[in-house]
């Protein structure tokens, strides 16, 4: 009896140490087989002793057709070096080791890989190596991703006509773009940071101190109230010494730019020169409306009326308006009804012929003389024309011609023999 519950008792200790067994081997397979990352033990040649579920699956292969394979065997041949480097090292120190290469799966698929090797005793007094196998080809991939985005950005910025630059909030400029050192000429190396910038760009203190003071606060405003920048016109010494005229602005970048600010400095150099000849133009063309000795006029044509856009001030000697008043008005609205009705033809008639027209007119007792030609300007119908007082010239003509006659006359009806010479 004694003898059959020792049995019994050796028996519950074999099953209890049994389960103990199982669940250790249900552990091992959990942390082990089924881990997200490949496991290998290699010999000290870099044959695989042992793998893993995950490491078989990463190489296509099966437990028992992986075993003995040299591990190198699945690495890309470009990438090999590194993997002999690492090993070398490993032995060598005995300190971990890792690497990232690109391996190759049994049906020639490429995969990218992280390895981290240590290094572990042989019962044969060799060593083995234990390698921890990754697979990195998403994250080498959204790498990729990523400095293909940033070159194209880089390549944006810097390929960009407009001059660009990037300081950050330590007074640092990062970045300039081609487009500015064409423009103002200065690079990096002139001007490393904003505090070197300034005196360059804006060499008068009074004019500095304005830009600066102006540029920091609309950037503090724009920030606290994460509004855009409002553009500021500002005077630019190039290197070469010209002085360009510059409508800049600056926006921060998202959050993980958070302390850098893109600047634009844009160019409008040529258009103010050409707003100021515009000007100039203008001045010129009122100057000689106001002070013309003549009638002169611009107007816009259609078949139905002729409506004044500049006219000289001296219309207030021929119809009691000055040209300035004259602006906006039809001929119906600053002439004799008939009159207007005639301008307006003759003015349409010089736009559908595209030919000048030369004519005599006569108004309120006065004789003039007006020359009319077309002007075509996007899309507009435009004619100019000048208008000259021609009555004293007129009598004066009309005298002579009286005059004329009589003598004439008389040299007809004298009874004496009278002959007119221009000298004996």
């Amino acid at each position: 009896r004694v003898h059959q519950i020792e049995l019994e008792m050796q028996n519950e200790e074999l099953r209890r140490a049994q389960v103990e067994r199982d669940a250790e081997g249900a552990r091992y397979f959990d942390l082990y087989d089924l881990a997200p990352v490949g496991y290998c033990t290699l010999s000290e040649q870099g044959l695989i002793l042992q793998a893993n579920l995950t490491a078989v699956t990463l190489l296509g292969m099966t437990r028992a057709t992986l075993i003995k394979q040299r591990i190198a065997r699945f690495i890309l041949k470009e990438d090999q070096d590194r993997y002999y480097g690492l090993r070398k090292h490993l032995l060598n120190t005995g300190a971990p080791q890792a690497c990232e290469l690109r391996m190759v799966n049994k049906d020639g698929v490429t995969f990218w890989a992280h390895l981290q090797a240590t290094v572990a005793p042989d019962e044969g007094n060799g060593s083995l190596c234990r390698v921890v196998i990754s697979d990195i080809t998403e994250r080498k991939q959204a790498d990729a991703a990523l400095k293909a985005s940033e070159a194209r950005v880089w390549a944006i910025l810097n390929t960009s006509p407009v001059p660009l630059a990037l300081n950050d909030d330590a007074q640092n400029i990062t970045f300039l773009n081609t487009a500015f050192v064409q423009t103002f000429g200065y690079t990096l190396n002139d001007i490393p940071t904003l505090s070197d910038w300034w005196p360059q760009a804006y060499p008068n203190p009074a004019y500095r101190q304005w830009v600066a003071e102006t540029w920091q606060g609309t950037l503090t405003q724009a920030k606290r109230e994460g509004t855009a920048f409002s553009p500021i016109e500002v005077e630019v010494r190039c290197k070469t010494g010209a002085i360009k005229t510059v409508l800049t602005s600056a926006a921060s970048l998202d959050s993980a730019f958070a302390d850098t600010q893109l600047v634009v400095l844009y160019d409008i150099t040529e258009r103010k020169q050409m707003e100021t000849a515009l000007r100039e133009s203008h001045e010129l063309l009122s100057l000689f409306m106001k002070h013309s000795p003549i009638f002169a006029y611009i107007k816009a044509v259609t078949p139905t009326e002729s409506r004044v856009i500049q006219a000289s001030e001296n219309y207030q000697e021929m119809i009691g308006i000055p040209g300035s008043a004259m602006v906006g008005k039809t001929m119906a609205e600053l002439f004799p009804a008939e009159f207007a009705a005639q301008i307006t033809a003759d003015d349409w008639v010089v736009i559908t012929e595209g030919q000048r027209l030369e004519q005599e007119e006569i108004l309120n007792g006065h004789t003039y003389i007006t020359f009319k030609f077309p002007i075509f300007q996007s899309g507009r119908n435009l004619l100019a024309g000048y208008t000259i007082d021609i009555t004293e010239r007129k009598k004066m003509e009309e005298a002579l011609a009286e005059s004329k006659k009589i003598n004439q006359a008389i040299i007809d009806t004298s009874p004496l023999a009278i002959y007119i010479s221009s000298g004996i």
